[in-house]
This record gives C-alpha cells, sequence and structure tokens, in this order.
C-alpha cells in the first residue's frame, strides 16, 4: 500500500488581465503571467487547467460577445476548465440594472458545458467563489502530483 502524499504547495498562475485577483495562502505562491485561456491555472498545466472568473456585472456584459464565446471555445481543448461566476441564478434573473433578458443568459450558460466541455459554477459571492476557487486548485495540485506518482490512494 502507498502512503499518502503531501502535496508542495501549489505555484498558481494569474493572468496579468485579472484585475482583482483573489487571496491565496501566504504559503502557496503566485506569479503573474499571460495566460492562453482563463484567469488561474498552475504553473506547468496553463494549457491543461484553467478557471475562468466573471462577476455578475462582468458576465451580463460579456456573454453574448464573439470575444467571449472564442474564450470558452479555447477553454474547450482544455483538461479542466471551469468557469465560475460569482453570482446566483436568482441574481442573475433579478438583477434591475441588465437591459437584456436574462433567460437568455441563462440558456446560454446552460449550454456551456454541452457546446465546450467547460464546468460552469454559480457561486453566490466573490468569497464563496474564492474558497471554491482554493479548494479546486489544492485539490488539482494533489491530483496531478498523484498522477505523476501513480498514487491514487492519497485522493481517498
Amino acid at each position: 500500500m502507498k502512503s499518502k502524499l503531501t502535496p508542495p504547495p501549489p505555484l498558481i498562475a494569474v493572468d496579468t488581465r485579472e484585475q482583482l485577483p483573489y487571496e491565496f495562502p501566504p504559503e502557496w505562491v503566485t506569479i503573474r503571467k499571460t495566460l492562453p485561456s482563463g484567469d488561474y491555472s498552475l504553473v506547468g498545466y496553463e494549457s491543461e487547467f484553467a478557471i475562468e472568473r466573471k462577476s455578475q456585472t462582468d458576465l451580463l456584459g460579456c456573454w453574448h460577445t464573439d470575444r467571449f464565446k472564442r474564450e470558452l471555445e479555447r477553454l474547450s481543448g482544455f483538461k479542466k476548465a471551469f468557469l465560475v461566476i460569482e453570482s446566483t441564478v436568482w441574481k442573475i434573473e433579478h438583477d434591475r440594472f441588465y437591459k437584456g433578458n436574462p433567460k437568455s443568459v441563462l440558456g446560454f450558460l446552460q449550454s456551456v458545458p454541452l457546446r465546450f466541455g467547460v464546468h460552469v459554477m454559480f457561486l453566490d459571492s466573490r468569497e464563496t467563489a474564492q474558497e471554491w476557487v482554493k479548494g479546486v486548485i489544492g485539490k488539482f495540485n494533489l491530483y496531478s502530483l498523484n498522477d505523476r506518482r501513480g498514487n491514487h490512494e492519497a485522493e481517498k
């Protein structure tokens, strides 16, 4: 039986265009660099693992653009890709400043996993989203270490 591994702290790549980066534990090293897609990744996995973060305002302003659809197309080539939305379905449905049809936005977001293979995560606040992103980065760091060492017992 193989022993459980404690992974080294992740080395997080944060895209240079990310204007309000999340905070990570002090032992987790972050570097700013231009990523091929997404706002967050792990160094060495920049073309395999990505997290694209959107505030509600940003999402409502870009969901219908060709630029955003090209971003999702790039993410479709990744092994693991996530679209993290700092909002809930209810908040999008009831946004009093959005002039478009929220049902169209939500319909598009329902299609994202099917068309692009990108996981869509609705997280009710920036703080909740930040905690979720920390968790998934930590898990990916552990799983990638275990994959390199052939140890999948540690994942249980």
